[in-house]
């Protein structure tokens, strides 16, 4: 229907206004985190969607930390600047959640990876009452996630899980793409490849440590 169409400014290029989908769906998740401003949340992952929802944490005001592994993500997620990023494989991630902020752990954290790992490390590095944990990414095969029922009960711990995107995230992902609120050219890998060679296009998207490619319709 014609009242669902959104606008997307047309200074924005098309394979940045093709976020409009990732960038509700983070939306999403990070309301039904409500996340506060002058929070910690740690982003363990720095993909696509990690970049994604770290930006849109900074944009309320909390105070960031984010996690990730490769060389290659730490180095993108560090050009946008947004906050303090822990190298998983040099420093112990939990211990340095709480040492950044004074023992008292975080206050929300997102994984951007369906880890089972990093699954662990999130739930030891919340706060001690009312932290809260939000399952963006899936994981394949599912990972694996040990817990205290007792947790959740005595230190009101909460689980979120979330997917999709209802209209109203898609409005405000469009107002953000289109005020530049946020920079979605790091999630890019700046390769275009026509549709007629599409085949190339899924090999070199699922190469491990890549961002998003670019495929012309129009070849």
């Amino acid at each position: 229907p014609q009242q669902l169409a959104l606008h997307v400014s047309n200074e924005i290029p098309a394979e940045e206004a093709a976020f409009l989908e990732p960038l509700a769906t983070v939306n999403q998740g990070v309301k039904r985190l409500r996340v506060k401003p002058l929070e910690t949340v740690v982003v363990m992952g720095l993909g696509t969607m990690g970049l994604l929802n770290a930006q849109v944490v900074n944009l309320i005001g909390a105070h960031l930390i984010m996690t990730e592994i490769s060389d290659k993500k730490i180095r993108r997620a560090s050009e946008l600047n947004l906050g303090k990023i822990v190298d998983s494989r040099k420093t112990d991630p939990v211990a340095e959640v709480m040492k950044l902020t004074d023992g008292k752990g975080a206050d929300a954290v997102i994984f951007a990876i369906g880890n089972g790992i990093a699954y662990q490390q999130g739930y030891h590095m919340l706060k001690k009452f009312k932290g809260r944990l939000l399952f963006f990414a899936a994981g394949y095969p599912a990972p694996d996630f040990s817990f205290s029922p007792n947790d959740l009960h005595y230190r009101k711990m909460e689980f979120i899980g979330t997917i999709n995107a209802d209209n109203a995230d898609f409005l405000d992902a469009s107002k953000m793409l289109s005020k530049r609120m946020i920079d979605v050219s790091k999630c890019l890998e700046g390769v275009t490849i026509p549709l007629s060679d599409y085949a190339i296009a899924l090999a070199t998207a699922s190469k491990p440590d890549s961002y998003r490619i670019s495929v012309d319709l129009q070849k």
